[in-house]
């Protein structure tokens, strides 16, 4: 989920950490402020939950986002990873 995203549905960064907050995840607005292109793997899960669905979830982007993560971190290059991993 990128973070654009969520901003998009909730308005602001504060109300994000609000919502997570009152999921039972605690954190505050600097916090998510800190947060990259991305949502970290967890808040994403319930981000979408919280919105009933209209944030989604893709499984298979945090794989791939993970991956490229690693490799840039190890001088690797990955064909799927394009500019995501900078």
């Amino acid at each position: 989920m990128e973070k654009t995203a969520a901003i998009s549905h909730f308005k602001t960064q504060s109300a994000i950490a609000r919502a997570l907050t009152n999921a039972g995840y605690p954190i505050t607005q600097p916090a998510v402020s800190k947060w990259g292109a991305m949502v970290p793997e967890i808040p994403a899960r319930l981000l979408a939950e919280i919105s009933g669905g209209r944030l989604v979830f893709d499984e298979a982007a945090y794989r791939n986002y993970t991956e490229c993560r690693e490799a840039a971190e190890q001088g690797r290059e990955v064909a799927t990873c394009g500019d995501s991993a900078a």
